[in-house]
């Protein structure tokens, strides 16, 4: 890689070679001394030529890309940062690597991909522009680390100062909030539970919903314990609330139904006084109600009633049933016969049809000459009385009963009007016909029993339906038609059947009832609470003091009317668009407020935009960057807007305003470039003094002259700028420091070897726990092999001779967020809920205990059978490797 990078450059006449390099072709990168001596020739070299030369010898290895990183050289270090790849570079070459002073290409190339925080934070301090600065900085979410960040950063970049400051108050807003969502779950449960232990009262019913409400919307925020009381609350509310309602509808139905007792006998006391001056047949349909609407009523008034009722029903049946013999009998003039009038029984408080009062009092007499009609007219009568017994007949073929009979009563009307037409053929054709009318209305009350008995079943599985009772009561609804599109049957068979259907749609309906009463009731409370959030809302737009008022504050309102107004749904039909269309004007009367508002907010912006616009074409540079800092502190002083309006007038004044501060940049960075240089030679110095800090314990030992020599060419490096110097000599000082802890920290380092050495015997044991047995002798010979702490042995002691069954994943688990909590390290979202258990618990304890250390809960861990639960286990070794 670093040989292409100077092939560009490398020159192809090897004449023009100096001999200054010559000896640079006999070198060997690959070994130590001789490629420690071709990179002092590329620190040293300053001639372009020879550069290439010797950049030429190096090829791709981690040793040689670590050691380019180090070039002191402008050109060579902005060449390297542009055309390395994070794919291709460890997390510590990349540390090195953005630190260096030209490495600019680099930074925008890493900055993307960066998730590293200790990265982020120094591109954040250190980056080689603010833009960088910005971004590293955005995705730093920790209080701590912006705080030093803004120490690090200081007054060099107002931008990322101000972003810092900005997130902090963000992260202080969003810990303030937490907190309120904490104390007002708090408050929640203590008002369910107070409300739930306090007596019963009419208000309760919407407490009861706001709280609900109220729950739902903090759902998320309620600790489990805390969902748990809430919910055993609000159930015992809703149980005292089921109780009260389900009284109060039994009182409601039972007053309904004595009101509706009230009303039927007052119905059926009228019918039978209306019987007195109609024929039966006038009622029609009302006559059948009222038969249907007595079945099942236990009252001592509707059963005399209902007796004088079906006394006339069954004198009527039997009256059409022998109304064919009783209309000949009347025909020929003749009286009907006693017996057949006593079979009727006419009851003497119902009117009689007109057929059997005119038998009743008729008298024989001599028959009457018949009326002489020409033949003309004869035959016209003839040809209207066959016409409708032609109609009739085809009623009686196509089962249409009804209009059957309406035709068979006009039919029987001509031939009372009429001898004449009683010819023998149409005579014989009527009573061949109504023969066939009497069998049609026979076999449709056979048809219909089925369909009945089908009817009452259906209606009988209504009862026990626990579906949707707005279903419910559609269905009733169409079982009751269909109940009626049958017709009318008298019969026993068919009153029993109607007494089950009539039974069991007053069961299935006793629901629906309090249903529907319950919604409207509901709707009719919604519309109120509605006309009094538009009251509300009428009295602040009248009393506000808009002048002192903010968008937020107007859009705030807005949404809490927004929010209330839909969750009061349903209300009443006839009060809803009334309601909404003045909800809209009072909506449409805030957002002109509103817009105001934010007219006044921009029209100051565009003012300071404008003043901006005039400090292009000033002259004097300093006094131009002092008036832009002032515009930018009266900007701060205005509002906020919204977003996307606020981002585009503060793009136009950043349009305005960065030509001014990059001119006073560019007149910075000429002054700081010659201070740059003494920067970057002791910048190398502290990286060559770095590096001897990581060299193995050997050549450690030996390095001590070589250390002085980098101390005391530190200390002869020029002048460098203020920032830097501050932050190289702690750089330095740390750099001396981990070298002198890297000499005293060599008998540590043997005690890590040995604890990676135990760690890597314990791995072996979980192989041979996990199934595989030929491990055992491996584990036998390491065990007399390893030098280890007697604390070590112990806990892994008896494990050694065999495999045992692993503990409950419960105790790994246990002891695995007990090491997260002491390590300071976040635990999976499934495993919140028992890390603030365990917290609490170690708080109960007391503040004064000390808890266990990390080696004594990994010493704890190796101490049982490998974890059968694999991601455990992988985290359990994650945080045994830090």
């Amino acid at each position: 890689m670093l040989k292409k990078l100077f092939s560009f450059t490398r020159n192809k006449d090897a004449s023009s070679t100096t001999s200054a390099v010559k000896p640079v072709d006999n070198l060997n990168e690959s070994v130590p001394k001789q490629r420690q001596q071709l990179l002092s020739r590329l620190r040293q070299c300053d001639d372009s030529e020879q550069l290439s030369e010797i950049g030429s010898k190096l090829v791709d290895n981690s040793q040689l890309i670590n050691d380019f990183i180090a070039s002191p050289h402008p050109m060579i270090a902005r060449l390297a940062a542009s055309r390395m790849t994070t794919q291709s570079l460890t997390s510590e070459q990349i540390t090195s690597l953005i630190q260096l002073p030209h490495s600019l290409a680099f930074q925008q190339l890493f900055i993307d991909q960066c998730n590293d925080q200790d990265q982020l934070f120094i591109l954040a301090s250190n980056g080689h522009s603010s833009e960088i600065r910005q971004q590293a900085t955005a995705r730093i979410n920790k209080p701590e680390t912006l705080k030093k960040i803004l120490d690090a950063v200081g007054n060099r970049d107002k931008k990322v100062r101000q972003q810092i400051k900005e997130i902090l108050n963000a992260l202080k807003q969003q810990e303030k909030e937490q907190q309120q969502l904490e104390q007002q779950a708090d408050d929640l449960v203590k008002q369910a539970q107070h409300l739930a232990s306090s007596h019963w009262g009419p208000q309760h019913s919407g407490k009861l919903q706001v709280l609900k409400q109220h729950g739902a919307a903090l759902a998320t925020d309620l600790s489990s314990q805390q969902q748990q009381h809430f919910n055993e609350a609000v159930a015992q509310l809703e149980a005292v609330l089921k109780t009260q309602q389900d009284q109060a509808a039994a009182e409601l139905l039972a007053q309904q139904k004595q009101t509706q007792l009230a009303q039927l006998v007052a119905d059926v006391e009228a019918t039978v006084k209306q019987l007195g001056k109609d024929y039966l047949p006038a009622l029609g349909q009302q006559f059948d109600t009222i038969i249907d609407s007595i079945a099942g009523h236990n009252n001592d008034r509707l059963t005399a009633l209902s007796q004088q009722l079906m006394a006339i029903k069954q004198a009527y049946s039997q009256f059409q049933l022998l109304e064919p013999q009783l209309q000949q009998s009347h025909d020929k003039g003749l009286p009907a016969e006693a017996e057949i009038l006593a079979s009727i029984n006419w009851p003497g408080f119902a009117k009689p049809p007109a057929l059997l009062a005119a038998l009743s009092t008729a008298k024989p007499e001599l028959k009457k000459s018949p009326v002489t009609i020409d033949k003309e007219q004869l035959q016209q009568l003839c040809d209207k009385l066959e016409a409708l017994l032609d109609q009739c007949e085809l009623a009686v073929d196509n089962k249409d009963l009804t209009l059957a009979n309406q035709l068979s009563n006009k039919i029987r009307q001509q031939f009372k009007n009429n001898d004449a037409v009683n010819t023998k053929a149409l005579n014989n054709y009527w009573h061949r016909l109504n023969k066939r009318v009497y069998e049609l209305r026979d076999w449709q009350k056979f048809a219909s029993t089925p369909k009945r008995q089908e009817l009452c079943q259906a209606m009988a599985k209504l009862v026990n339906d626990n579906g949707d009772l707005q279903s419910r009561s559609d269905s009733i609804k169409q079982l009751q038609e269909q109940w009626k599109q049958l017709g009318s049957d008298y019969s026993a068979e068919a009153n029993e059947l109607w007494s089950q259907f009539k039974e069991a749609a007053d069961a299935a309906y006793a629901p629906c009832k309090t249903y529907f009463a319950n919604a409207q009731q509901q709707r009719v409370e919604n519309a109120e609470k509605r006309q009094q959030l538009c009251q509300q809302l009428e009295q602040y737009l009248s009393q506000n003091d808009w002048q002192q008022s903010t968008y937020q504050q107007i859009d705030s309102i807005q949404q809490q009317a927004k929010q209330e107004w839909h969750s009061l749904h349903p209300v009443e039909k006839k009060r809803h668009k009334p309601l909404q269309n003045q909800f809209n004007k009072l909506i449409k009367a805030l957002n002109n407020h509103r817009q105001a508002n934010l007219d006044i907010i921009i029209e100051g912006k565009r003012a300071l935009i404008n003043q901006a616009k005039e400090l292009l074409q000033s002259d004097d540079l300093n006094g131009a960057i002092n008036q832009a800092k002032e515009i930018q502190r009266n900007w701060q002083k205005l509002a906020v807007l919204p977003h996307a309006i606020d981002k585009k007038l503060w793009h136009e004044l950043r349009e305005q305003l960065d030509p001014l501060f990059d001119k006073r940049q560019l007149h910075k960075n000429e002054r700081d470039l010659k201070q740059q240089l003494h920067a970057d030679q002791a910048k190398l110095i502290i990286e060559q003094l770095q590096q001897l800090a990581e060299l193995d314990d050997q050549a450690l030992k030996d390095s001590r002259e070589q250390f002085d020599q980098l101390v005391e060419q530190y200390r002869n490096t020029g002048g460098r700028p203020n920032q830097a110097f501050k932050s190289q000599q702690q750089l330095f000082q740390q750099a001396c420091d981990d070298y002198q802890q890297s000499l005293k920290g060599i008998g540590s380092r043997q005690q890590q070897q040995q604890w990676q050495q135990f760690i890597d015997f314990v791995a072996l044991l979980n192989k041979r726990d996990r199934g595989d047995t030929d491990s055992q002798d491996l584990i036998d010979q390491q065990w007399q092999q390893l030098t280890l702490d007697n604390d070590w042995r112990l806990a892994v002691g008896q494990r050694i001779s065999e495999a045992a069954s692993p503990q409950a994943d419960e105790q790994y688990q246990h002891l695995c967020i007990e090491l997260e909590l002491l390590l300071n390290i976040a635990s999976p979202e499934t495993d919140q809920a028992l890390r603030l258990t365990l917290q609490m618990e170690k708080l109960t304890q007391g503040l004064g205990q000390q808890g266990r250390s990390k080696q004594q809960l990994i010493l704890q861990w190796f101490s049982w059978p490998a974890c059968a639960n694999l991601s455990l286990q992988q985290r359990f070794d994650a945080m045994v490797a830090q």
